[in-house]
């Protein structure tokens, strides 16, 4: 099971957490996982709702869900969708995604070049032959 590393915001009242949780657990088992992180989402537990989100591999639904509600799990929510989005050879998408949400993704860029899903851009290329020749001495003198 997933589990996201963020902290909570706020204290939730723990009988109304308590009774949330039951009710998730109850819709989830039934197959009704958006049912489930609307019970969470009743009472503002927002990881919990991402978390149930998760597990039900509704990535596009966590990834708004953390965008407006619960900024701390973006990034990790994002990186997931990244996954699913790869899968499905939308390298241009992803790209967008990690750039706007994720902020440091040369790895991923990288990633997406070997495996043939977007080209990188001649800017890029450029300064990795510039950063080469920095390092390298010139045999000729």
């Amino acid at each position: 099971m997933n589990t996201l590393k963020a902290t909570e915001l706020f204290e939730v009242d723990r009988d109304l957490s308590e009774f949330a949780k039951e009710e998730s657990e109850t819709f989830f088992t039934q197959g009704k996982p958006l049912l489930a992180a609307a019970s969470y989402l009743s009472v503002s537990d927002f990881r919990r709702a991402i978390v149930t989100l998760i597990r039900a591999n509704e990535l596009y639904l966590a990834y708004h869900i953390s965008k407006l509600f619960y900024p701390l799990a973006l990034r990790e929510t994002a990186l997931l969708l990244c996954e699913k989005l790869e899968k499905y050879f939308q390298g241009d998408l992803c790209v967008r995604l990690l750039e706007s949400d994720v902020g440091e993704c040369k790895l991923q860029k990288k990633r997406l070049a070997n495996m043939g899903l977007i080209k990188l851009q001649a800017a890029d290329e450029a300064s990795k032959y510039e950063a080469l020749a920095k390092n390298e001495e010139s045999p000729i003198k």
